[in-house]
């Protein structure tokens, strides 16, 4: 069997993706080569998982670890805290349960790095939207990222059935 990947992550187009994520972190240099191999391999990978995602913090914002449990997580057993709701997270991404917009809410609210969280969250966005129909990712290539109505820069506030 040949190599496991998504080509589409392959395009130029990834860098212009990462300079607007990073713009809209506040980060106005333009992208490392790191940031945009981070950005292609976790688009590319076919299999979603943490590790994934955890791999690509340490890429565009090298330090960053996980976020401290917060107190009212230690009743909630092995699973409990932001490692294991991110892999409820990846989950239903996975699996489609959940839209995109939704999937990207929900990690806004738990914000599971100690950074990155808005980059990687828009990262986990693209990557399902690739994921959808074709109009999909079509109707994702005319929007603005910077446009305050864009479902990513809405408030994260709605709750889901998914946690």
């Amino acid at each position: 069997m040949g190599l496991d990947i998504y080509s589409a992550a392959l395009g130029g187009w990834v860098g212009e993706f990462v300079r607007v994520s990073n713009r809209m972190a506040g980060i106005v240099r333009e992208p490392t080569p790191a940031e945009i191999g981070a950005h292609r391999g976790l688009l590319a990978t076919n299999s979603l998982c943490v590790e994934n995602l955890a791999v690509f913090v340490q890429h565009v914002a090298p330090g960053a670890g996980w976020r401290a449990f917060d107190s009212g997580d230690a009743g909630r057993g092995a699973n409990a805290g932001p490692r294991g709701d991110l892999e409820t997270i990846v989950r239903a991404a996975k699996s489609k349960r959940a839209s995109a917009a939704e999937i990207h809410r929900l990690y806004r609210l738990l914000r599971p790095f100690t950074d990155a969280n808005g980059r990687c969250g828009r990262a986990l966005w693209m990557w399902q939207m690739m994921r959808g129909p074709p109009e999909t990712l079509a109707e994702v290539a005319r929007l603005d990222l910077s446009d305050p109505r864009h479902p990513l820069n809405r408030d994260a506030v709605r709750r889901s059935s998914l946690m």
